[in-house]
């Protein structure tokens, strides 16, 4: 996945994404302040037999600014994959995710990519819509890592921060 690409969505497609990504948070139960945690992100998504999916979270007004990156593998009943760009909402700070080994629920139509994150409490805490290049559909699920981006950007600092799991995918109708 490049790093630090321009947005290329218009701004009525950005504005949204963002709208999507909160009613998706809102849907799934999360409890959202007035303080909005919304970041460009851009995600690219592999599924053959196996799913790998990268997700960039860039500054929201500034796109060159790497704020964290997702890393995952997983599987499901999905092949294809995509390349997206998109909107992500948080309930807090992307910065209190960082090092946090996560599980994620990922939606893959054409088009179109949704992926929601919760905490083991079942407290929904981020939700991506973006849209895009894709090829396949279906619905699938993983875990993977927040790493720490580095100050150095465009890119991500070497020795990423991991920690025990904090999140596992949101199912519907589990508390």
């Amino acid at each position: 996945m490049q790093v630090s690409r321009p947005d290329p969505r218009p701004t009525a497609l950005r504005h949204a994404h963002g709208r999507l990504a909160r009613q998706q948070l809102v849907h799934l139960g999360a409890t959202i302040g007035e303080d909005d945690n919304v970041y460009y992100s851009e995600a690219t998504l592999g599924v053959w037999l196996a799913a790998t999916l990268e997700v960039n979270f860039y500054d929201r007004d500034d796109h060159s600014r790497l704020r964290a990156r997702f890393s995952g593998q997983g599987g499901g009943g999905a092949t294809g994959g995509s390349e997206t760009w998109g909107s992500a909402w948080a309930t807090r700070p992307i910065d209190s995710l960082l090092g946090q080994r996560c599980r994620f629920y990922a939606v893959l139509l054409p088009f179109t990519l949704t992926i929601s994150w919760a905490t083991e409490q079942g407290e929904a805490v981020l939700a991506y819509v973006g849209g895009g290049l894709s090829i396949g559909s279906g619905i699938l699920g993983g875990s993977g890592n927040f790493l720490l981006a580095g100050p150095e950007a465009p890119g991500l600092t070497a020795g990423a921060k991991s920690a025990p799991s904090a999140c596992r995918p949101y199912r519907a109708g589990v508390p």
